[in-house]
């Protein structure tokens, strides 16, 4: 007498259960990914701005220990009080190049200016109006990173100062991220800045340590 073979199959319940435990699995697995590519591209920054603090010793070196006679797009572009602050470097902004034209001839590639993490700013990240940079700072201006701010570039290029006659060359900072929020999160407390210093070496700070240098002697 032949018998019905039974064919093996899920279960409505069965399958449930798996696309539960499939998706308890992405919940946790996601954000780890999301992180980890997160350090990747903080990890890339870090690089750029280590290549680009090697390019700024090969100008100094060129160019009798001075510091490129360049800006950023913050100070290039945003209205500061340059008068008060120098005479000098208020009449010479508009012609002042930006530091990714300046530094052409010492890196292989434009990419270096560019943050994987550039996703732009308004200027209401820095108190400041009415600059903005979409969909990124490199697309729009070249470059994802600061150099030096208005205030050193009075100081130290104005000044025709070297590392030498720097202070704390370990604790000033060249060339570091144009919005904190790049590698943090949109809390002002969680922003992160990558930075790279006049003695060579590159560091990601919190918001509140990134600020403290600013308040150091030069």
């Amino acid at each position: 007498m032949q018998t019905k073979t039974q064919r093996a199959a899920f279960t409505l319940i069965e399958l449930l259960v798996v696309i539960a435990l499939m998706a308890l699995l992405a919940a946790l697995l996601f954000p780890v990914f999301g992180t980890l590519r997160g350090k990747a591209r903080e990890s890339t920054c870090l690089s750029n701005l280590h290549q680009l603090g090697i390019a700024i010793t090969m100008y100094c070196q060129d160019y009798d220990e001075l510091y490129p006679y360049a800006l950023d797009p913050i100070n290039k572009y945003t209205p500061q009080d340059w008068e008060t602050i120098d005479p000098v470097a208020g009449a010479s902004i508009p012609s002042l190049p930006l530091l990714s034209d300046t530094l052409q001839a010492y890196v292989r590639s434009r990419e270096v200016f560019h943050c994987p993490s550039d996703v732009g700013f308004q200027m209401t990240d820095f108190s400041l109006q009415p600059l903005e940079a979409r969909p990124s700072a490199f697309e729009k201006f070249g470059m994802s990173y600061s150099y030096m701010s208005y205030s050193y570039f009075a100081e130290v290029i104005l000044s025709h100062r070297t590392q030498e006659t720097l202070t704390s060359p370990s604790q000033f900072p060249l060339c570091s991220d144009l919005a904190g929020r790049w590698h943090g999160s949109t809390d002002r407390s969680e922003w992160r800045y990558n930075a790279v210093f006049a003695d060579g070496h590159t560091k990601s700070m919190g918001f509140n340590a990134f600020g403290e240098l600013f308040a150091l002697p030069l």
